[in-house]
């Protein structure tokens, strides 16, 4: 009975705005997520936060997904025990395990709701992937010696396997559990236990609010904006007939509305884990420093920087460090990513496979990958001959590069919001192949040509703009 009032009264808000009724709920349980987060805190007793952690995780993840949450039961007991019974050097078979089952789930979606953008609970899988995975591999490290660890791994090792009791409320915690930020097996045990860096207990209300407000902010541009400027807007007839200007603004716009739908999940996610204090970061200079231990997104950085590799890298970082420690770093280690470059490239097509599967296997997620790939080589390929291009002064030359790495991040991310193949084709035909024909020429151009600097160190250059040897010549 009280489910079912709750769920109307999500179906009747959704309706006054326009927004399904899942994303409703889902919402609803971010924002409720903050203030239940001061409640936590003031909790001192581990077994109690330990409970509570699971009971409001798994009661968010029923109020949304409803039976289907036996899904993300079943994995998380299935690595827990088959860490239990196989034992701790089996790290590579939980991963196998985790993506197998992850991707069952997305093949599924496709089936049952192709193309569609209903919440469904492989959004939970993929945070548990990285849980688990991650769980898995510093349990394999507890029993290494610490000299065959990099230091990040000799931090987040785990000598002990965790109660039950533990693990269980390092997968629910209910500020993580739906959206991520995921975060270390250590980070969370010591939070619980308030040891460690979370000893202390200083206030998260100032932090944690301007997550909240941020979030906000960008639901309701996605409220105004998105019924106007979308993705599927891009492959009309009306967009179809507009000029290349008319389209590139039309691009830009749609765009940064649809990345505001992630910021508004991804910042309200940050702002329960901010709330309850496991976001603290006691090394931090200032109020925003002091809550960013781990965060999801850096919105800031990444609509400021004017470089590709810079933006990416702001872009679902909690994701991007999973992938790093525990798909990277797992195939070659960091001494070796500098002497061996061979090797390197295979780990980084393998994390980048790994990375598409994680996603899923709608088309539109892979053009937008490969044609990401060949654009970062290109950017990388321009930063080699950045000292050719210094006649462009800033700000002018800052503006110029932004407009071309966020166009270029908008065009290429499009079809990753398509998802469909005939809708990317369409896209990518409305707009002649000509961005697409633009980075392909010039990521072909710099590997068979090169950027004209061979390689060599370019002499420095006195403060006079001379170079040291014309400097010496004169003197």
């Amino acid at each position: 009975m009280v489910l079912a009032i709750i769920d109307q009264f999500f179906i009747d808000f959704g309706k006054k705005i326009g927004t399904p009724a899942d994303q409703i709920s889902f919402v609803f349980c971010l924002a409720i997520s903050w203030p239940l987060g001061f409640v936590f805190k003031m909790i001192t007793n581990a077994t109690v936060r330990h409970i509570l952690s699971i009971a409001l995780g798994f009661s968010f993840q029923f109020l949304i997904y409803r039976n289907d949450i036996i899904f993300p039961l079943l994995m998380a007991l299935g690595v827990y025990f088959g860490i239990k019974v196989l034992g701790r050097n089996k790290a590579f078979f939980i991963f196998v395990f985790c993506m197998v089952f992850l991707s069952v789930f997305h093949i599924y979606r496709m089936i049952v709701d192709f193309g569609g953008y209903n919440m469904d609970v492989t959004t939970v899988l993929m945070i548990n992937v990285c849980k688990c995975t991650s769980f898995a591999w510093c349990y394999k490290d507890g029993g290494v010696s610490d000299e065959k660890l990099s230091a990040s791994q000799r931090v987040n090792k785990i000598e002990k396997l965790p109660s039950l009791l533990e693990y269980m409320s390092f997968i629910y915690f209910y500020g993580n559990t739906l959206v991520g930020p995921a975060c270390e097996y250590k980070d969370h045990i010591n939070f619980i236990n308030r040891q460690g860096d979370y000893a202390g207990n200083p206030s998260t209300f100032l932090g944690s609010l301007g997550y909240l407000l941020f979030g906000f902010i960008n639901l309701g541009a996605v409220v105004v904006f998105s019924p106007t400027y979308n993705s599927q807007g891009t492959i009309s007839a009306e967009y179809a007939a507009k000029s290349f200007f008319g389209k590139f603004l039309y691009l830009m716009i749609a765009m940064q509305v649809q990345r505001c739908r992630y910021y508004t999940a991804w910042l309200l996610g940050t702002a329960s884990v901010t709330s309850s204090g496991l976001n603290y970061n006691p090394s931090g200079k200032n109020i925003f420093e002091r809550h960013n231990k781990i965060v999801a997104v850096k919105p800031l950085e990444f609509e400021r920087n004017d470089s590709i590799k810079d933006k990416l890298e702001a872009w679902n970082t909690a994701s991007q460090i999973w992938l790093k420690n525990y798909v990277y770093f797992r195939i070659i280690t960091e001494e070796e990513a500098k002497k061996n470059p061979k090797k390197a490239t295979f780990a980084s097509n393998c994390t980048f496979m790994v990375s598409a599967f994680w996603h899923g296997f709608y088309l539109g997620y892979y053009f937008a990958f490969f044609w990401m790939f060949l654009a970062q080589q290109v950017a990388k390929s321009l930063f080699k001959m950045r000292a050719k291009l210094r006649w462009i002064r800033d700000p002018v030359g800052y503006a110029i590069r932004w407009v071309l790495s966020t166009f270029t991040v908008n065009f290429l991310a499009n079809t990753f919001c398509l998802l469909e193949f005939g809708k990317a084709v369409t896209f990518y035909k409305n707009w002649m192949w000509i961005p697409s024909i633009v980075i392909l020429v010039s990521f072909i151009f710099f590997n068979f040509v090169g950027t004209g600097g061979s390689g060599k160190k370019r002499e420095a250059k006195t403060t006079e703009g001379k170079t040291a040897q014309e400097a010496k010549k004169e003197n």
